[in-house]
């Protein structure tokens, strides 16, 4: 989403997901990341373990805390049904970007299974290859799996059952 009112997108990035929210009939709970980039302006919503990383000049600039009620049991909305957190719990953040920098969204299937410094390396190397963002997406989806898939790789998963 761009254009606009700026006064209007604070307001925006937390109504989409409360929308989402009241739309929901299908049975179940999902954690989420919303993102609206408006100029050099970024407004994120995060609840849960999914997660928005943003890389400058090939290092980490700013990752969003995970959202866990405890180990392995984050913040999740869903239908109304279910027991889940309200949209309202979501982290709420504004930054500013700069040309270059790398805007990259994920679930628990990328941050626990890739550290932060692997996911910058691995678009590192996508960028000196001049990758569209398509394929760094389906490179970096691919590396996660390979990591979880490696039954002697220390994820920051498995870090994090031991703390």
């Amino acid at each position: 989403m761009q254009g606009g009112n700026a006064g209007t997108w604070h307001k925006k990035r937390a109504d989409i997901l409360e929308a989402a929210h009241r739309q929901t009939t299908v049975r179940g709970s999902s954690t989420a990341c919303v993102a609206v980039l408006n100029g050099a302006n970024l407004l994120v919503s995060n609840l849960g373990d999914s997660g928005l990383l943003i890389l400058r000049a090939g290092k980490v600039a700013f990752h969003t805390p995970q959202q866990q009620h405890g180990f392995n049991f984050p913040f999740q909305i869903g239908s109304p049904d279910s027991m889940s957190d309200q949209p309202s719990s979501a982290q709420q953040f504004e930054m500013t970007v700069q040309p270059g920098d790398l805007i990259v969204l994920g679930t628990d299937g990328l941050w626990d299974n890739c550290f932060d410094e692997e996911v910058a390396s691995v678009l590192k190397y996508c960028g000196e290859q001049r990758m569209e963002v398509a394929k760094m997406a389906q490179v970096l989806a691919h590396y996660a799996r390979h990591r979880a898939s490696d039954s002697k790789f220390a994820s920051p998963f498995a870090y994090s059952a031991f703390q």
